[in-house]
């Protein structure tokens, strides 16, 4: 994990095609999840929450970022 500026994520992601309002709602939500994070640790555990809704096992962020190279606008653009 590297702590990025808040505005330099947010100029990265639109330049690589993520629409305004995705990196915006994306950037106030990291906030509340990451002080959510720190004043209670087990916020972040994985449960079985999303194998029981999707009927996959959850993915790890490596996994998922290999897996979606390309932001989900441009890769459902065709």
């Amino acid at each position: 994990y590297v702590d990025v500026d808040p505005q330099v994520w947010r100029d990265r992601m639109l330049a690589a095609g993520w629409t305004p309002h995705t990196v915006e709602h994306l950037a106030r939500l990291w906030p509340v999840i990451a002080a959510a994070a720190q004043s209670n640790p087990d916020v972040l555990r994985v449960t079985g929450a999303i194998e029981e809704v999707t009927g996959h096992p959850p993915e790890t962020l490596r996994e998922f970022v290999r897996n979606r190279a390309r932001p989900p606008e441009a890769a459902h653009a065709g």
